[in-house]
């Protein structure tokens, strides 16, 4: 497949720690649903993924979907179903003040505050 040799040579160019993977997640029936942007539609996170991943990658972002733009909303179930180092996560999809404390609790790397905060920014700098 053309895009994994894509991501094989920008690891091997520029090293593993410089390829972060981007997981736009849900949960349907307590399993994890990535989305798969060739097909443009949700498929089954699988061992091979996650593997693939481990080995060109050095952290993963999970992107809870389903809570994206709403604040204190993440699902930390998604935490517990995926089998990734938590130390090599960060999150994305609901993040606010309480979320990043239960984060940091947990060991995640790193929270992504999403654009609900730029647009909440452009709307104040639009009323000045």
């Amino acid at each position: 497949n053309h895009d994994v040799n894509i991501i094989k040579q920008a690891a091997n160019l520029f090293g593993k720690q410089a390829i972060v993977a981007t997981l736009p997640i849900k949960i349907i029936d307590d399993n994890l649903f990535v989305y798969n942007g060739g097909s443009n539609s949700f498929q089954p996170l699988s061992e091979d993924i996650l593997n693939f991943i481990a080995e060109h990658a050095d952290e993963a972002m999970i992107v809870d979907v389903m809570n994206e733009g709403i604040g204190e909303s993440f699902n930390f179930k998604i935490l517990d179903l995926v089998k990734f180092p938590k130390n090599q996560l960060i999150i994305s999809g609901g993040i606010g003040p309480n979320v990043i404390k239960t984060a940091s609790n947990k060991g995640i790397a790193s929270c992504l505050i999403e654009n609900r905060v730029l647009h909440h920014e452009n709307y104040i700098k639009s009323e000045i």
